[in-house]
């Protein structure tokens, strides 16, 4: 969580979907509230992008396989 947070940019750069849930709760494999699509190839810039400027809270992500990669930004 960050309340200095003005804006947040989460990138999948790995080739499993993301999941994401926005605050302390555990995601799994069936319980998230977004998903991010895989990159087709490790970090080709084709993974699915999550960009909130409305969320400061704490945000928990699973990978649907081992290895999961992503970038996060916060824009303070």
């Amino acid at each position: 969580a960050n309340t200095s947070r003005r804006e947040i940019i989460v990138q999948n750069t790995g080739t499993t979907v993301l999941k994401l849930v926005f605050g302390t709760a555990t995601p799994t494999q069936t319980a998230y509230h977004v998903a991010l699509k895989s990159g087709a190839a490790a970090d080709d810039g084709t993974g699915g992008v999550f960009i909130s400027d409305t969320w400061f809270g704490a945000m928990q992500i699973i990978s649907s396989a081992s290895g999961g990669t992503y970038v996060l930004t916060e824009i303070q």
